[in-house]
């Protein structure tokens, strides 16, 4: 996993609507944006990883703006992701606001 978007993120401005292109041009460099299809970056400055598809949930984990995601699968407005965890280097999973993740879009 690139840390070219995280790194397009300390760099420039934090615009919300800014940020997310940076993100995608950043990606197009070094990857075919179809590869990504099944990717996702957060657009939250925190985003809580849960254990189930509720806001009551036990929060597991929390991942910070630009951090890449892989889609596993959707549950209404909750998004199932895999993820690599910075601290312990392991994959790990767990349920997501969908509406706090952005397409690595064309």
């Amino acid at each position: 996993e690139s840390s070219a978007a995280s790194d397009v993120y300390k760099r420039q401005d934090t615009n919300s609507r800014v940020v997310p292109k940076l993100i995608v041009n950043e990606a197009r460099k070094e990857y075919d944006l179809t590869d990504l299809k099944n990717y996702r970056f957060v657009v939250a400055t925190i985003l809580h990883v849960r254990n189930d598809p509720t806001i009551n949930s036990e929060i597991l984990d929390e991942l910070g703006n630009g951090k890449t995601v892989k889609f596993l699968e959707k549950s209404k407005r909750w998004v199932l992701v895999e993820y690599l965890c910075d601290e312990s280097g392991e994959y790990r999973t767990g349920w997501v606001f969908a509406r706090y993740l952005h397409r690595f879009e064309i």
